[in-house]
């Protein structure tokens, strides 16, 4: 399986994978008229993959032009399974992924796993080079599906958790599973976070950004009308 790209206006279809398993998740335009393809793979190299995996599955991303020819790829990630599932435009040009990881440090993970799963975010520079990377999370599976760069600066990191007050976590879960969303500054320091969910499991899958400065969360629920649902 590997990424699988289609350009609006274009003739043909474009393939970028290596030997093993690669799974495209998000797609951004980039300033040069290109685009940032990422996702995961458990990949060595081969292909249009640069670099062996750290582990099992890692975070992957893919530079292409405007005409879909590679540029350059980075391979990110622990001795686990790392899942990448957001990336986000950083104002100086570089790049947020954003998604989760249950590995300690090791490979490009530079801090121990605070319980199951964590969310993961790498910050990379205008040609995918590490600059940091942040973990966050509670004592038991923290898993991200959506980021956001926030107007004032900083990011909005969106998921769901079924921690309790513990890590990261400041609040205890409602339920079972609850949506769990972490602000955090343009270095990666945590600002603050909030969960939101009721009586049964609540899965965050999407943040939005709204026109009177919100966010819109959305995901699905399995909850009666109780706690903040």
């Amino acid at each position: 399986v590997s990424f699988q790209v289609s350009i609006s206006g274009t003739l043909s279809n474009k393939t970028i994978g290596g030997a093993s398993t690669d799974q495209l998740r998000s797609v951004i335009a980039t300033a040069d008229g290109g685009y940032l393809l990422a996702g995961h793979s458990n990949s060595n190299t081969s292909g249009d993959k640069s670099e062996d995996t750290r582990g099992a599955s890692d975070y992957w991303i893919v530079k292409i032009d405007a005409q879909k020819n590679k540029l350059w790829d980075k391979t990110f990630g622990g001795l686990g399974d790392e899942e990448l599932r957001s990336v986000i435009a950083a104002p100086d040009g570089g790049y947020l992924l954003a998604g989760h990881s249950p590995s300690n440090a090791s490979g490009d993970k530079s801090e121990n796993s605070k319980g199951f799963s964590d969310y993961w975010v790498v910050k990379v520079d205008d040609q995918g080079n590490k600059v940091w990377d942040k973990t966050y999370g509670g004592n038991r599976g923290d898993l991200l599906f959506s980021g956001i760069a926030m107007p004032d600066g900083g990011y909005m990191l969106a998921g769901y958790s079924e921690s309790s007050a513990s890590g990261d976590t400041s609040e205890n879960n409602i339920r079972i599973i609850d949506y769990w969303v972490v602000r955090i500054d343009d270095q990666g320091n945590k600002i603050w976070d909030r969960t939101f969910g009721g009586n049964s499991t609540d899965e965050l899958r999407s943040a939005t950004l709204t026109s009177d400065g919100g966010i819109l969360l959305s995901g699905y629920s399995r909850s009666d009308v109780s706690g903040a649902k």
